[in-house]
């Protein structure tokens, strides 16, 4: 004999058939059951609507508890009747690790295993349960180096620069390279100020940003194809001048008001050119031999049902050139003594999760590189959402230049007038103009994260596996 709890919560004794071996019992029972103990045993439905009830609303255990009792009090059931909330939570914890959540919960159909645009946030929901001793993907015994990024001229050049375009000095004595120079004398007039036409081109070209960032062309597919013409003369401004606003929007805005008869100047394709030619020299590198990255093993504190590793990880020499040239604003992370620093999501622009990371050290640019490295292998997304993106190119370039050179980054919609100083190459909100760009949701990850927070009252005390499961229940069901 032993007490079955029914799908209210409510005890009754019952009588149950045990058939044990050496390793394991079987419980003969009329109806599907799930042992708690030889003595207890609970109706699945009772633990399954709770399962419902924590992913969609957030509810507590104890929340849960005490509505069974407010039930029981309406059928004149003693309170004594009722499965006790220590017995609901001790089954609620062998039912939630032993659950299985299908890998096709995570993912979506339209956009494939490896969607072509992926959005990145970090969400601040920790737990207190220490996680600095479990391990990450491994990494290699090799360091690679890490390599500059072509900018034009030096940071403190290109600031007097745009002092003089915005009419606030004299024009700076700086040797810049010839096709540079070209334009520029092409663009000052007799009396050395800059022509009204020629202003928003030549502050596109000096803004804070390494050269591939201000341009995002890539070293293949189409978008390169359209700048190559561009820079060769061969592009046909006529006939694809709304194709070339599509793809290159802050470009376009700069060279439109340049154009005559549907032709543009010779300076413009020579500037454009040389900035390609050293962008190529950092994109067009040899990437890393593989067998020097760490062995591709499955860390605790990841879940990525659809992306099993393609490699461990590696170490890289100090980047001391992108901080001297980088100015845009630090992304600024408040910290909870108390809490683990919370996930790094990762979704389609259809709210779709594909997997998400426990972090150890708080949110940076270095967990959405390495996510990218370790997972994605040669599937790298055409463009990569986040709202610091201006740092994470620079820091996956320096890098790792041919992996990520034809991935465009992008800082989504809200986070973009955050970004003072760095390229508009790099905002969503520049690409209005291209229908498929202008329909993608930047913010999916905030949405989910706004729909996770009512966990905020549980997650904190869980263990580590049950907090990992509790974020996988929510993520499929919403």
């Amino acid at each position: 004999e032993c007490m079955l709890a029914d799908e209210r919560g409510l005890l009754s004794k019952v009588t149950i058939t045990v058939e044990s071996s050496t390793c394991c019992k079987h419980i003969i029972f009329p109806s599907r059951v799930f042992s708690l103990s030889d003595s207890l045993i609970l109706a699945p439905a009772l633990l399954k609507f709770y399962e419902s009830l924590l992913a969609m609303n957030g509810t507590t255990l104890s929340g849960y508890w005490r509505s069974l009792v407010d039930y029981a009090k309406e059928s004149t059931r003693s309170t004594d009747d009722l499965i006790s909330l220590s017995s609901l939570s001790r089954a609620w914890n062998l039912y939630i690790l032993k659950m299985e959540i299908p890998p096709e919960k995570f993912g979506c159909q339209e956009c494939g295993r490896y969607p072509p645009v992926l959005v990145f946030d970090g969400i601040q929901m920790g737990i207190r349960s220490s996680i600095a001793n479990e391990s990450s993907v491994p990494n290699g015994k090799y360091t690679f180096p890490v390599t500059p990024l072509p900018y034009l001229g030096k940071l403190p050049e290109r600031r007097s620069m745009l002092s003089f375009l915005d009419g606030s000095g004299d024009r700076p004595n700086i040797n810049w390279p010839i096709p540079i120079m070209d334009l520029l004398n092409e663009a000052i007039d007799t009396e050395g100020k800059v022509k009204t036409q020629y202003k928003h081109l030549l502050k596109m070209l000096f803004e804070n940003s390494p050269l591939p960032l201000i341009h995002q062309a890539g070293t293949r597919g189409r978008r390169r194809e359209i700048i190559d013409r561009l820079t060769s003369g061969r592009l046909n401004w006529k006939d694809e001048e709304l194709e070339f606003q599509r793809q290159f929007p802050v470009i376009y805005g700069g060279i439109r008001p340049l154009i005559v008869n549907d032709q543009y100047p010779e300076t413009i394709g020579k500037s454009l050119k040389f900035m390609m030619e050293q962008s190529d020299l950092l994109l067009r590198e040899y990437p890393h031999i593989e067998d020097r990255y760490g062995p591709p093993e499955e860390s605790k504190l990841e879940c990525f049902p659809l992306w099993p590793l393609e490699r461990g990880l590696t170490s890289y020499t100090k980047d001391q050139q992108g901080h001297d040239q980088l100015e845009c604003a630090e992304k600024v992370i408040g910290e909870n003594r108390k809490l683990s620093p919370g996930l790094m999501l990762v979704m389609c622009p259809h709210r779709r999760p594909y997997g998400f990371r426990v972090l150890k050290t708080p949110e940076s640019v270095k967990n959405v590189f390495q996510i990218m490295m370790t997972r994605l292998g040669a599937n790298m997304p055409q463009t990569i959402v986040y709202d610091n993106s201006c740092r994470l190119a620079v820091y996956c370039l320096a890098r790792e230049a041919s992996r990520f050179g034809s991935v465009r980054f992008l800082v989504d919609r809200f986070h973009s007038h955050n970004h003072k100083s760095c390229s508009h190459s790099l905002r969503l909100r520049s690409y209005e103009s291209d229908p498929l760009m202008a329909c993608i949701n930047s913010q999916s990850c905030e949405q989910t994260n706004s729909l996770l927070r009512h966990l905020g009252n549980s997650l904190p005390f869980m263990s580590l596996a049950r907090y990992i499961k509790t974020i996988q229940l929510s993520l499929s069901r919403n």
